[in-house]
């Protein structure tokens, strides 16, 4: 069975796993490191299977509701990497820069601090 759907009188249209695709090899030519592919292919992937929409009708309405979704679910640090990959995926892949969304501001966490006699009973 042919993976892509077609329209009468018109092109095939993309599916999801072509876009996919697409995105993959835009990255790596970029020179992302394979983790950075791998996360945001994958994060990519999760927001498309969400709209259930083919990605060339997104609107701004459809993005909004998106983060409106993971900012119930994630923290600020983890939106912002979502949000940095399908901002990548809709200016890059889909051409469509009007799509962009805005980042939530990242949160810097303090380390903890060890004292010498901390880090030397866990060095015993």
């Amino acid at each position: 069975m042919n993976a892509r759907r077609h329209s009468v009188g018109s092109a095939p249209m993309p599916t999801v796993w072509d876009y996919l695709d697409s995105f993959r090899a835009y990255m790596r030519a970029e020179k992302k490191s394979e983790n950075t592919v791998l996360r945001y292919t994958d994060t990519v992937g999760v927001f498309l299977d969400r709209l259930q929409k083919p990605a060339r009708e997104l609107t701004k309405r459809d993005m909004q509701e998106y983060k409106e979704f993971i900012a119930a679910k994630y923290c600020e640090n983890s939106m912002s990497t979502m949000i940095a990959a399908i901002n990548h995926f809709t200016a890059n892949i889909l051409e469509r820069p009007d799509l962009d969304l805005k980042a939530p501001r990242r949160v810097d966490k303090p380390g903890l601090a060890l004292t010498e006699d901390e880090v030397q009973a866990i060095l015993k």
